[in-house]
């Protein structure tokens, strides 16, 4: 996305005139802000003939004022679950190939804008440590030369070169291709840490303790949790649901939420969101009485002021599932394998919420220091860690206006 400024002369007696107008990408923009920066501004040529190929004529300055409005993440219901990488190779500098000139040329901070690059991954990266750069497959007769410029005579030497507007574009290009090898790179670390979890939920042991991290007991068992959490109040928090059906031209969804364990009479209900059509976001907790059922459900009704309340979406959650906490999507499906009345595929309908646990009783038992235990497949081992982003954050399923937003650009 570009952020486009234009500047008009107003007329009250015709149609407004352009002055002039520039573009401006985001990412252009530090960490820190602009405080009046300048920047130039352009409009088209007059008349048939030209004296260069370019359409475009200088029009002035625009003096910008922009500072980035960042808000902090709700802290996450569980802890989030690290990895860390030491000495891994983020980056490949070619030969007669230039490092370090974007920070110096576009005023960024090069760590952040790499961790800004992979803000679309289900994994945060922080950059911890300094970026060094090694030279790689170089014998005892080989020899590798890197030349070393202070900043101070970069910029001047920029300036004295009168490409110091090309080269900053230059810069921008090249920080974009970067921000894209590391998120490559990023990509590759991650699928390779899930399929390890998934080998080790699967065998049941640490695979990361022939790596010299310490091994870990795993999980309770969900049989013997039905037993040690009989009687224990479970969190339940639901945040929004998407899909749904919208409902008439003349009446829109008032939807609400029921959750309850199977088999059970308590439950658990939500506010009822006046016309909130399929993308209703509730953020509504609630506890629930836990007597060891197997199975949680979920059900979505439509409220009705005269007539009895419609079933439009239910779907359930196995004990495997949220033995051990849980925060993510829950896949909804139509009462009774409805079809859509037209013959098509709908969408998948599916609801956000969270379960938690508090501590069993009986600090003494087996059970309840099992329980009680903080349970994580991996140690801090290696590089830069990656932080579990939750759910709620990002990856929002609501659009609605009250919807928090993960951040705000001004």
């Amino acid at each position: 996305e570009v952020l486009e400024l234009i500047v008009m002369d107003r007329d009250n007696m015709s149609q407004d005139d352009l002055c002039g107008l520039v573009q401006v990408n985001p990412l252009d923009i530090p960490d820190a802000g602009w405080d009046q920066k300048p920047v130039t501004l352009k409009r088209a040529k007059k008349g048939l003939f030209f004296g260069d190929d370019s359409n475009e004529e200088f029009a002035g300055k625009l003096f910008v004022s922009a500072h980035w409005d960042f808000e902090e993440p709700p802290p996450p219901r569980r802890a989030p679950r690290e990895r860390f990488y030491r000495n891994h190779k983020l980056l490949r500098v070619e030969a007669k190939g230039l490092f370090g000139h974007e920070q110096i040329v576009l005023e960024t901070d090069f760590r952040s804008a790499l961790e800004r690059g992979c803000q679309s991954l289900p994994y945060a990266l922080r950059v911890t440590s300094r970026i060094r750069l090694v030279a790689e497959g170089t014998s005892g007769s080989e020899v590798a030369t890197v030349w070393k410029v202070s900043g101070d005579r970069f910029k001047t030497f920029l300036q004295r070169s009168a490409r110091e507007k090309l080269f900053s574009k230059e810069c921008s290009l090249d920080l974009i291709g970067r921000q894209r090898a590391v998120k490559e790179v990023c990509k590759g670390l991650i699928k390779q840490w899930e399929y390890e979890m998934k080998q080790e939920e699967l065998w049941g042991k640490n695979l990361n303790a022939s790596c010299g991290a310490s091994a870990e007991e795993p999980p309770m068992d969900p049989s013997r949790f039905m037993v040690a959490y009989r009687g224990m109040k479970a969190r339940i928090t639901v945040k929004n649901a998407m899909n749904l059906p919208d409902g008439s031209w003349f009446d829109k969804l008032d939807p609400y939420a029921v959750v309850r364990f199977r088999n059970s009479k308590a439950e658990f209900r939500t506010s009822v969101l006046k016309d909130a059509g399929g993308e209703p976001f509730w953020d509504c907790e609630g506890d629930l009485l836990y007597n060891g059922e197997g199975e949680l459900q979920v059900q979505v009704f439509d409220y009705d002021r005269f007539f009895a309340d419609n079933l439009i979406a239910e779907g359930h959650l196995a004990v495997s599932a949220f033995y051990n906490g849980y925060e993510g999507t829950v896949m909804l499906e139509q009462p009774g394998g409805k079809k859509s009345k037209w013959g098509r595929k709908p969408k998948q309908m599916a609801i956000v919420l969270g379960v938690t646990w508090s501590n069993p009783p009986g600090g003494g038992s087996p059970e309840a220091s099992e329980a009680k235990e903080n349970v994580s497949y991996y140690s801090e081992s290696e590089l830069a860690p990656f932080h579990e982003q939750p759910s709620f954050t990002s990856q929002p399923f609501s659009h609605q206006a009250n919807a928090p937003p993960a951040w705000r650009g001004a």
